[in-house]
Parts: structure tokens; C-alpha cells; sequence
């Protein structure tokens, strides 16, 4: 039967019902139930469950499950693996775990790790690395670290890191750093730096810096220097000075 009003039922296949109410269930496969409310489930497979591997369920309610692997649970509620609250976990793998490392667990609660290498670990929650809070860290490579917060740090190299806040770096190379806030840097070379804050630079050359607030620079060569702002200098060559401001100096040529 199909009907607009509460406690109706729709079939779209054998032993389904579907409605627009509390308590109603949509079954796209025998035996399933579909439901937005709690304890409701939705099943892509027999017995009313939706697991993409075997004994897992899935469900918006609490106390559910969802494991894309053995013995594995995902619940957005209290006691679910993969769980936001203490002690969850997350398995795409046997013993409802989620590691891409040896040694690697991965949760939104606290004392929980994730690893994409030996020996790191990743969370949400205070005192797990890849933290968004300060001291945390997170690693896809050795000695990195990654945190949304203050002195913590991203690697994707040896001894460099990457943070969204102020003091942080980010490297693409050794020895390079690179930042949003004030004081950071950027390095596709060495030695090299970039900044879109205030005192930042930003070099398309050896030695070079490039800086869109005062007192920055860019330098198209060696020893050359561009500054935007009052007493700045454009050289188009070495010993070159073009000045827009007063007291100011255009040279073609050195000493000209």
C-alpha cells in the first residue's frame, strides 16, 4: 500500500515498507529496513542490516554499528567503534582498528592514535597526536608532525612541518617552511621563503624574497631588490635603483 499519511507503508520490493513517518521502514533488498529515527536500519543485503563486510551494520542511531571489516564498528553514538566519545575505534581491518601503519589505531576520542607509519598516531582528542589543539601531532612520514594548532606540525618530508597557525611551518623541500600566519615561510628551494602575512617573503630566485605588506621585498635577481612601500627599491639589474617616492632614483645602467 502507499499513502501520504503517518503509520503508511510503500514497498519497492518484497517485504519492504517506506514512509515519511516516525517508525516507518524503506527496504531496497529483502528483509531490509530504512529508517531516519532511531534503532532503525537500512539494509543493501538480507536480514534488514548494511554492512559492507560480514557482521556489520550501519545505522544513524546510537548503539550501531558499521564495519568495512571483520569484527570492525563505526557508531556516532556511545560503545560504537569509530566513535566520538572515549574509546571508540574505526576497522578497516580485524580487530576493530584502522591502521595504514603497524602499530596504528585511529579515533575521534581521546588516548586514540591513526598511523600512516610506524609509530604515530593521529586524533581529535587531548592527548592524541594529529590534534586540534596545541603540542599534537600527526605523521605521514618520519619525525613529521600535523596540528591545526599552535606549535604543532605536518610532515611530508624529513625534520619538516606544517600548521595552520601562527609560528608554523610547512615544507615542500628540505630545509623549507611555509605558513599563513605572521613570521612563516615557504621554501621550494633553498634558503627561500613566502609569506601572505605581514614581514613574510616570497623568493623566485636564490637569496630572493617577495613580500606583499611592509618593509618586503622582491628580488628578480641577485642582490636586487623590490619594495611596494615608502623608501622601497626596484632594481631591474645588479646596482640598479628606481625610487617612485621623493628622493628617489631611476638608474638604466650602474652609476647612470
Amino acid at each position: 500500500v502507499d499513502s501520504s499519511g503517518p503509520n503508511s507503508v510503500d514497498s519497492s520490493g518484497p517485504n519492504g515498507v517506506d514512509s515519511s513517518g516516525p517508525n516507518s521502514v524503506n527496504s531496497s533488498g529483502p528483509n531490509g529496513v530504512d529508517s531516519s529515527g532511531p534503532n532503525s536500519v537500512d539494509s543493501s543485503g538480507p536480514n534488514g542490516v548494511h554492512s559492507s563486510g560480514p557482521n556489520g551494520v550501519d545505522s544513524s542511531g546510537s548503539i550501531s554499528v558499521d564495519s568495512s571489516g571483520p569484527n570492525g564498528a563505526d557508531s556516532s553514538g556511545p560503545n560504537g567503534a569509530d566513535s566520538s566519545g572515549p574509546n571508540g575505534a574505526d576497522s578497516s581491518g580485524p580487530n576493530g582498528v584502522d591502521s595504514s601503519g603497524p602499530n596504528g589505531v585511529d579515533s575521534s576520542g581521546p588516548n586514540s592514535a591513526d598511523s600512516c607509519g610506524p609509530n604515530s598516531v593521529d586524533s581529535s582528542g587531548p592527548n592524541s597526536v594529529d590534534s586540534s589543539g596545541p603540542n599534537s601531532a600527526d605523521s605521514c612520514g618520519p619525525n613529521g608532525v600535523d596540528s591545526s594548532g599552535p606549535n604543532s606540525g605536518d610532515s611530508s618530508g624529513p625534520k619538516s612541518v606544517d600548521s595552520s597557525g601562527p609560528n608554523s611551518v610547512d615544507s615542500s623541500g628540505p630545509n623549507g617552511v611555509n605558513s599563513s600566519g605572521s613570521i612563516s615561510v615557504d621554501s621550494s628551494g633553498p634558503i627561500r621563503v613566502d609569506s601572505s602575512g605581514p614581514n613574510g617573503a616570497d623568493s623566485s630566485g636564490p637569496n630572493g624574497v617577495d613580500s606583499s605588506g611592509p618593509n618586503g621585498a622582491d628580488w628578480s635577481g641577485l642582490n636586487s631588490a623590490d619594495w611596494s612601500g615608502l623608501n622601497g627599491v626596484d632594481w631591474s639589474g645588479p646596482n640598479g635603483v628606481d625610487w617612485s617616492g621623493p628622493n628617489s632614483a631611476d638608474w638604466s645602467g650602474p652609476n647612470s
